[in-house]
């Protein structure tokens, strides 16, 4: 067999074989290799369970969603995404969870907006948090919609033990907010918009 097409056949997929999906995403290794590689409007599609050992820039737009059921994606490194630069994170059906309860040397949020834009539809945010602010998610700029989906157990040290809004947008629509807190009195266990 050639050289050349042998080690065609032995490299890893760089796209996906799942209908409607640019990346298919079943380890750590294949979220890495997603999020490193995809452009704009790409869509990453979770087809299992995944725990993630790093932050993530988002650094184009890009769709992230659960497809075949709904699954998890665990963080031991946080922020778990850094969406900057003006470019759009999209989340659909997926359940984001910084295992707090088990990970209790975790500091940080699930998701950092510091320039860009988060759509999150149907998404749970649990068990995020540890920070000075939003312990699911922080957004200095940009904007936030959410809607549906639940933000359970975060929390943040000073303001918005779940979300909070420095400068921005944010647009809640039908999301459940349960047991989010601060370690402080200064206000806002579930979203805190600085005035």
């Amino acid at each position: 067999m050639p050289t050349t097409l042998l080690a065609l056949l032995l490299a890893p997929a760089a796209h996906a074989t799942h209908p409607g999906c640019d990346f298919d995403i079943i380890t750590a290794n294949d979220f890495a290799t997603a999020m490193s590689s995809a452009s704009d409007d790409d869509v990453l599609c979770v087809l299992n369970d995944v725990q993630i050992t790093q932050t993530f820039d988002v650094s184009a737009d890009l769709i992230l969603r659960s497809e075949g059921g709904r699954f998890i994606v665990t963080g031991t490194s946080f922020p778990m995404f850094d969406v900057k630069f003006d470019d759009t994170l999209t989340m659909e059906n997926l359940i984001l969870d910084g295992d707090r309860d088990g990970n209790l040397s975790a500091d940080g949020q699930l998701v950092l907006l510091t320039s860009g834009s988060a759509v999150f539809t149907d998404v749970d945010l649990l068990r995020g948090g540890g920070v000075n602010e939003g312990g699911a998610v922080q957004l200095v700029s940009g904007s936030l919609t959410l809607v549906g989906g639940t933000v359970e157990g975060c929390r943040g040290r000073n303001r918005g033990g779940a979300i909070h809004v420095d400068a921005g947008t944010l647009s809640v629509t039908g999301t459940t907010f349960t047991n989010n807190r601060t370690s402080t009195d200064r206000g806002g266990g579930a979203i805190y918009v600085e005035a």
